[in-house]
């Protein structure tokens, strides 16, 4: 009877290994998803290839999807609210005491103004418009990505943690059956 129920035993925690396996492997992917999400979505830069490399099967390909309308409409407001700003300070003539004395009005004054020394505000708004998709990217996608990473390391520990338990209660099962086995034996 002790056999049977060892037996049985055995049998339940082979499967449950296997599908405690079986689910590490599944979040693995989902990771390895998640990591081509990130490079998909670079620095706020998303392009259609990038996009393409997504599987369109794949929860994060509308995520992508999603990602690029919101980035862009977001980089866009605040890159024209950044232009306007910049237009006001530089609309008026800035003194060499203020170009000398601040070096990030000097900076600023030669990448807005053209050779000519007017205002180049597609120049303006294209800077401003890749700083914001950045911006946008670190204050808004890394922290759920990070916390997306954080929720499947966690429950990969925690299944390794139950894979290992059960590895070992196999293991004194095993050992159980093939010490029944031997004192069972007929000896000659």
């Amino acid at each position: 009877m002790a056999w049977l129920l060892m037996a049985l035993r055995k049998s339940e925690l082979t499967h449950s290994i296997n599908d405690l396996s079986y689910q590490i492997i599944k979040l693995n992917r989902k990771r390895q998803k998640l990591a081509s999400f990130m490079t998909a979505i670079g620095n706020g830069q998303i392009t259609p290839s990038a996009i393409s490399s997504i599987s369109p099967s794949d929860e994060y390909f509308y995520k992508a999807l999603e990602f690029m309308d919101a980035s862009s409409a977001a980089a866009d407001e605040i890159a024209n609210q950044r232009c306007t700003e910049y237009s006001e300070i530089f609309s008026g003539k800035i003194t060499q005491e203020q170009y000398y004395s601040n070096p990030a009005i000097s900076a600023q004054y030669e990448l807005y103004f053209d050779e000519n020394k007017n205002l180049d505000t597609s120049t303006m708004y294209t800077k401003f418009y890749e700083q914001a998709l950045k911006e946008y990217v670190a204050n808004e996608i890394e922290p759920q990505i990070k916390e997306l990473e954080d929720e499947i390391d966690t429950e990969k520990q925690n299944l390794e943690l139950e894979k290992e338990l059960e590895k070992a209660e196999l293991d004194e099962i095993n050992n159980a059956l093939s010490q029944e086995i031997s004192n069972s034996t007929v000896k000659i």
